[in-house]
């Protein structure tokens, strides 16, 4: 087992009210997505800006995505603030829980595999044990450092 498993923290999913996909990389709005059409989650709550480099947010992208791949546009949440960590977007998520109160009691968040451990902390530490919180991280070969690895293997 590599030192670097300890980060990954995969949990059985049941359904749950909202799955939150924490901003980055493209790729995580795909597998959330997909989480949604098996019926893991009634919403998709996408939250911060994405890469600097794009200078357009998740926000902005991800119902876009999420329409053309069969989202149902009122099952799209967004929260463009600009964030600068785990914290900060988990903020987002509890603002936009107190502004659901009965219709969001757990999520599912969607992050690459080495952020999940601090993902759970974070989250533990904002929304206490109310929250079913659920960690689906993106499989590893679909992050960029599991494309360099399996491009390198022989």
């Amino acid at each position: 087992m590599a030192i670097g498993d300890f980060l990954v923290i995969r949990d059985t999913l049941q359904p749950a009210d909202l799955i939150h996909v924490i901003s980055g990389e493209d790729y995580r709005t795909d597998h959330a997505i997909q989480l949604y059409k098996l019926g893991y989650g009634r919403r998709i709550f996408f939250t911060g800006v994405g890469a600097s480099f794009m200078a357009i947010t998740m926000g902005s992208m991800g119902p876009n995505w999420q329409r053309r791949r069969g989202v149902e546009s009122q099952d799209i949440a967004i929260d463009e603030s600009e964030v600068t960590s785990t914290h900060a977007e988990v903020v987002l998520v509890k603002e936009f829980i107190a502004r659901n109160p009965t219709t969001v009691r757990s999520v599912i968040v969607f992050s690459d595999p080495h952020h999940m451990r601090r993902v759970r902390w974070t989250y533990q530490k904002m929304l206490g044990d109310e929250f079913r919180v659920e960690l689906a991280p993106v499989p590893f070969e679909a992050t960029p450092s599991g494309m360099i690895r399996e491009d390198n293997e022989p």
